[in-house]
């Protein structure tokens, strides 16, 4: 038979319908993660991560910042935080470039503590004092400078604040008042004066100080917060020249015990670590070497864990006991900061004009690197976990100085006021956003893949309106932040239903998990979430995973 031409049936094969796959980003437990090759994944990082707080578990949305207090006319930058804790009596001040100021209660934060007119009048009425800052034992200690660099030193006599700033008097308060004596002294053949000394620190129960734009150190009698200086001469121990910036106590164990050593840190990045108590005594003072550790970005930028000294140096966050180990080359891959190796260069590169200031909360199992705002950029702080080490970072947390008080965090700005940290869901009465983007990944599947569908499983007490985006190919595209979650008052004092809500102020947490449809075409995705905070009670949204669903093959157009 045969079939003519145009007749017989042509026979179409249904297209198959794709398949989904599914992959799951797990929660970012291992930081912000800013030294890997890009093309390899890290299942656990984050490529950007932005007020989420990484945890053994996964990562938290921090909490909100809170006005404490403002200085003066809140015209001036606050310029140290700091603290007197003895026994019961327990005092919190602040300075700014007019005066010490007492804020231990402060009755409204939006208001002047004490005002700039309080402090003129206090100050007139101890007209003798003015010039060398005194105010025999009132609350407010006028100074021209307020930087000032503060060590609690106790004697036989009781406990003290010895505070120098390398322009004004150096000031001693007793838990009462402020004074300037006992004074310190310099042998008569001696140019210099007590203002230049821009520096203090404890060791071996004596008072150490460095005087300023030089390389000498000067040191107290044991026992004593004031009277005659001796000097330590260190010039000819630096062959890079410089400066010293500060001293330190530090040590192969916990605290100042039988293995401290102390420490001279120059502006060159060297430091001269000596062990013994008396350095008029060869049989009590040796020298144990001179190393590098690279340059310190302040003299408040380090901080003690454990016995061990971290600075914050241009090349990383530096452990002391690596540098006295480890060649100067080799110091960046060794540095704590190295989960961020690329990210601590720029930020070094943009806001080294000004001081860095570094803290650690033990209470919170947080160190924060402080960040100036110079060059025009953006309020930040860099927050590594202290018991992981993992790193992220805090946004509109822009500070001057940081202090840690009675375990709460506060931290001063460029227009007076200081705050509290990790209080309340707002920054001072405004929304915030956190955003995670997990580390780009493949998925398993070589070739272009396209993302249609995600959901972010979460755990939060309240409703969340999380917002979820495509990032493919290693490009950064975030859009605008979602709307706030506002988190219900709960079991919040005073607000709580009664048998519905828990007792004690904390609301249950649930896990949420809600399918988005999103797009993403490209080699390799990665999931971005965006949550917004805006209500006075904080959200704590927890993470704990994002799933995404993808095809694989071409783009249907």
């Amino acid at each position: 038979m045969m079939v003519r031409e145009g007749r017989a049936a042509i026979r179409k094969t249904a297209q198959k319908p794709k398949e989904f796959q599914s992959y799951s980003f797990p929660a970012p437990s291992l930081g912000w993660v800013a030294n890997n090759n890009l093309s390899v994944s890290q299942p656990g990082g984050a490529f950007l991560m932005e007020n989420f707080f990484p945890t053994a578990t996964g990562a938290v949305m921090r909490r909100g910042k809170q006005k404490y207090a403002t200085l003066g006319t809140g015209s001036l930058p606050v310029r140290s935080i700091f603290s007197y804790v003895e026994g019961t009596s327990r005092k919190l001040f602040a300075s700014n470039d007019e005066a010490i100021w007492d804020i231990s209660t402060v009755a409204e934060p939006n208001n002047n503590v004490l005002g700039t007119e309080a402090a003129e009048s206090l100050v007139t009425e101890n007209a003798d004092y003015i010039g060398w800052g005194s105010t025999k034992g009132f609350d407010v200690f006028p100074n021209t400078y307020g930087r000032w660099i503060v060590a609690q030193f106790q004697t036989s006599g009781g406990t003290f604040l010895r505070g120098v700033n390398g322009v004004d008097t150096p000031f001693v308060y007793d838990g009462a008042g402020f004074d300037v004596e006992p004074a310190l002294t310099f042998p008569e053949e001696e140019e210099t004066t007590p203002e230049r000394l821009s520096y203090v620190w404890s060791y071996k129960n004596r008072l150490w100080f460095i005087e300023k734009d030089s390389m000498n150190v000067w040191y107290l009698p044991v026992d004593q917060i004031g009277g005659a200086l001796v000097k330590l001469p260190l010039g000819g121990e630096f062959t890079l020249g410089g400066q010293l910036v500060f001293g330190a106590t530090w040590s192969q164990d916990v605290g100042d015990g039988l293995n401290a050593m102390i420490a001279f840190f120059s502006s060159e990045g060297e430091v001269a670590v000596y062990q013994g108590s008396n350095p008029a005594s060869l049989a009590d003072w040796a020298q144990v070497g001179v190393y590098r550790t690279g340059k310190a970005m302040g003299d408040r930028a380090h901080v003690q864990i454990g016995g061990d000294l971290l600075i914050a140096t241009d090349v990383g966050m530096v452990p002391l006991s690596e540098a006295l180990r480890r060649d100067y080359s080799a110091l960046a891959g060794a540095s704590i900061s190295n989960p961020i190796e690329a990210a601590w260069p720029e930020e070094v590169a943009l806001r080294s004009a000004e001081p860095w200031n570094c803290v650690v909360w033990t209470a919170k199992q947080i160190m924060a690197v402080a960040l100036p705002t110079t060059a025009e950029q953006p309020p930040r702080m860099l927050i590594m976990n202290s018991r992981t080490g993992k790193w992220t970072r805090y946004s509109d947390w822009g500070s001057t100085c940081v202090h840690v008080y009675q375990d709460r965090m506060f931290f001063g700005d460029e227009t007076g006021g200081i705050y509290e940290a990790e209080v309340g869901g707002l920054d001072n009465g405004r929304p915030f956003t956190a955003t995670i983007v997990p580390t780009f990944d493949q998925f398993g599947v070589p070739g272009l893949k396209t993302v249609t569908m995600a959901r972010a499983v979460l755990k939060c007490a309240h409703a969340v309106q999380e917002k979820i985006t495509i990032q493919s190919d290693y490009e950064v595209k975030l859009p605008p932040a979602p709307a706030a979650s506002a988190a219900t008052s709960g079991s919040f004092w005073g607000t709580a239903t009664w048998g519905v809500s828990t007792w004690g102020g904390t609301l249950v947490k649930k896990v949420i998990q809600k399918w988005r449809s999103v797009f993403g075409a490209g080699e390799v995705h990665s999931a971005a979430i965006q949550i917004t905070s805006g209500s006075i009670i904080p959200m704590d949204v927890e993470i704990i995973r994002t799933d995404v669903l993808f095809t694989v093959g071409d783009v249907i157009s």
